[in-house]
């Protein structure tokens, strides 16, 4: 049986199967493009070495920290050298950077405006032809955005430049294996002896969804076309590295989600207490609130007193629809425990509290007295996790029942049948079949479709294949 690019490896290392042997069990027969790939690989290795020692020995020992502030156009923070950025830094140093006439000291004042790479090409005359035309060829290329294509595991992927529309078959041993089609790399392909590399690419994995912000600043940075023609981007590199940041910073460091209820309401858990006449009284007053279930529903599991009468109740307080959610039939606003002459609230936010109190106010009148909200902090929320993770665990086993299966699957189905048509906010507003009525827009849904896809396959139960089948044809999607 064939093992899975997520699944533990066979060995018994403990590790993915994608991080561990499937590069060795997918490994083909050796090409001629091979020998090519490790004799450049050879020298790129003892040429990283040589131009390291190169740039503290020409531009002087400020150089790379000087650079470095640049680079995270960032004055303040010291050169990191175990920086998760370091791979993309250094690449642009060489490739990009030149001393500042003005801000920069350098020991020759010629090498103002000198970009190191080619100050090294013009000191080192007799260079392996294979570095020259590699090095060549990195001072052409633009720093970039591209979408992984297709992954040839341990052996290469095909890109394609989301800002210049380059399309690029590289040979990339490493990165091929972490790699999955939809990602994203900020880096630099480079040319020589016929085959292309990734010159840099960046130590984490960006996912499709963030094409969407690419996609916005390509619309931003060059009014609106679709392809950049590659001078004119690597005049943007800075521009781009802003690019970078802003969304390293966001994967790296995700800040916590404003917490929403289903209504889009910031999450406030409050319980409501009021007195009230009886039990009785509030029950009758209150139970239009649970829609359509009837009496004898309601009152199935109530308390009775001695004599019969209604001493405790609990029920749903429910509306028809749901304004985000355009597929359920209701939404549960709250719940409503009645218990003698105590009645209690729960709702999750400052909006349908106030919207209770007017319903309870205009029910009632003088006859109910208003005691208190207890409202739950988010933190407190948070310190609760652990709890809620075992209820999670608990949910994840239920919902593995072939009914419960079926349920989610319908639930989910409508879901994207009224996403199409939902208005999102990553669209500029429009809906998705809006969007891809136009290229830029046409993108931008591809990359949130293949985003549902990724995460409905982490779901428990994972999100059904024919949910985004469906969803790619309404969309007309490829």
């Amino acid at each position: 049986m064939k093992t899975g690019r997520n699944e533990p490896c066979p060995c018994g290392s403990g590790k993915k199967y994608k991080h561990c042997c499937l590069a060795a069990a997918t490994a083909a027969p050796e090409q001629p493009e091979d020998l090519t790939w490790r004799r450049l690989r050879r020298l790129l290795d003892e040429w990283q070495r040589d131009m390291l020692r190169f740039v503290t020995n020409v531009y002087g020992p400020d150089a790379i920290e000087e650079a470095w502030h640049e680079f995270l156009l960032d004055d303040e923070t010291p050169f990191d050298p175990e920086s998760i950025h370091l791979q993309v830094f250094m690449s642009w140093l060489y490739h990009f950077w030149s001393p500042d006439s003005i801000e920069t000291k350098v020991r020759d004042k010629a090498l103002h405006d000198a970009i190191p790479t080619a100050e090294y090409l013009r000191k080192k005359r007799h260079l392996d032809p294979l570095l020259r035309q590699y090095l060549e060829s990195c001072l052409a290329a633009p720093m970039s955005v591209f979408d992984v294509l297709r992954v040839d595991p341990g052996r290469g992927m095909s890109l394609r430049d989301i800002l210049t529309g380059a399309d690029h078959e590289v040979t990339e041993r490493s990165a091929s294996i972490s790699m999955d089609e939809g990602d994203l790399i900020f880096g630099q392909v480079a040319q020589a002896g016929g085959m292309a590399l990734l010159e840099t690419c960046q130590g984490f994995v960006v996912p499709p969804i963030w094409k969407v912000e690419v996609l916005n600043f390509r619309q931003r940075q060059f009014q609106g076309g679709t392809t950049v023609a590659p001078q004119t981007l690597r005049d943007c590199d800075l521009e781009v590295l802003g690019l970078y940041h802003a969304i390293a910073r966001r994967v790296l460091e995700p800040k916590l989600p404003a917490l929403q209820n289903t209504d889009g309401e910031a999450l406030s858990l409050r319980k409501v207490v009021y007195d009230v006449p009886s039990a009785q009284e509030a029950f009758d007053a209150l139970k239009h609130l649970a829609l359509d279930d009837n009496d004898d529903d309601l009152l199935h599991d109530a308390g009775r007193d001695a004599q019969g009468g209604l001493a405790s109740v609990q029920f749903s307080w429910l509306k028809r629809g749901n304004q985000r959610n355009p597929g359920w039939e209701n939404t549960v606003l709250g719940s409503i425990q009645i218990d003698g002459t105590r009645l209690t609230a729960e709702v999750n936010s400052k909006e349908r509290e106030k919207e209770l109190r007017a319903i309870v106010g205009k029910a009632f009148g003088e006859r109910a007295r208003y005691r208190a909200t207890r409202i739950q902090s988010a933190e407190k929320l948070l310190s609760q996790a652990p709890a809620a993770a075992v209820r999670a665990n608990e949910a994840a086993s239920l919902a593995e029942l072939p009914e419960a299966k079926a349920k989610i699957a319908e639930m989910m189905a409508k879901h994207y049948e009224h996403w199409v048509k939902e208005k999102i906010p990553a669209l500029g507003g429009r809906t998705p079949l809006e969007a891809v009525a136009d290229p830029a827009g046409r993108e931008a849904v591809e990359a949130l479709v293949r985003q549902i896809e990724r995460d409905g396959e982490r779901m428990a139960p994972p999100l059904d294949p024919s949910i985004v089948r469906s969803l790619r044809e309404r969309l007309r999607l490829g």
